[in-house]
């Protein structure tokens, strides 16, 4: 009987507890808990974007200026509009979350004295539509553009030209939506199709990692500090690996 006190007495408090939380349903609702709420983090929307140079003043041609016309048919006898500086920001647009979207809208502000004079667009299909909500032209230059990409369901890409003039330097451009979502920027290195392991997605597989080498452990643990061996029934005690046996002298 004292063996099996010392087998008992090997055992920490804290022991049965894990291994209650383990067996039970508290882990369980902590995995679906953790699921829940990655599922429903803020939609990440990937983009990647390129500043070219159209045209650029040069100081030492300073009445060099260039002529924006519209229409096909350029002639010298069309009225047009002399720009100094002229760039283009190329905007790609993925949806690297995990939901449909039916349309989704944001805008792109140039920041003064930027002003935009043209935009061009570039949808996957004719199922695909990249939306102006803002009229732009020569004669209708605007700062701040509104969009709408219809669908944007996951994976879809999209790429948004804007044409626009400057003083000094591009300047930054922002980005913004009314939607519950948060702009990534691609790297080069990442291509078109966008970010495949975003940082919410890694931070989520860490979580996981970490929640397995915790299981593992604990695991690992009971079974060191648990005494497993048989029990006598003549004796009705546990014979644990690790000590002797014990047996009472049997009755003549």
């Amino acid at each position: 009987m004292q063996s099996s006190a010392n087998a008992a007495t090997q055992i920490p408090v804290w022991v049965p507890i894990v291994a209650s939380l383990i067996g039970g349903g508290a882990m369980g609702a902590l995995i679906t808990a953790a699921i829940t709420n990655y599922r429903n983090r803020r939609q990440p929307v990937g983009y990647r974007k390129e500043v070219i140079e159209v045209f650029k003043k040069n100081p030492e041609f300073p009445s060099l200026q260039a002529l924006l016309m519209v229409g096909d048919d350029v002639t010298a006898s069309r009225a047009g509009f002399t720009v100094n500086n002229l760039s283009v920001a190329r905007y790609t647009f993925v949806n690297n979350g995990n939901q449909d979207i039916s349309e989704f809208k944001f805008g792109v502000n140039l920041g003064e004295p930027n002003k935009a004079v043209d935009v061009k667009t570039e949808a996957p299909d004719r199922f695909h539509v990249l939306e102006s909500l803002t009229p732009v032209s020569i004669d209708n230059q605007k700062t701040d553009l509104d969009f709408a990409l219809k669908p944007f369901n996951r994976g879809d890409t999209y790429i948004l030209n804007v044409y626009f003039t400057y003083k000094e330097s591009p300047g930054t451009i922002n980005l913004a939506t009314p939607h519950s979502t948060q702009f990534i920027e691609l790297s080069a290195s990442e291509g078109i199709k966008g970010l495949l392991f975003n940082q919410q997605s890694l931070q989520f597989a860490t979580s996981v990692l970490l929640f397995l080498a915790i299981l593992l452990i604990s695991f690992w643990i009971i079974r060191l500090n648990s005494p497993i061996g048989i029990i006598d029934p003549k004796v009705q005690q546990v014979i644990s690996p690790r000590e002797p046996s014990i047996h009472s002298p049997t009755p003549q």
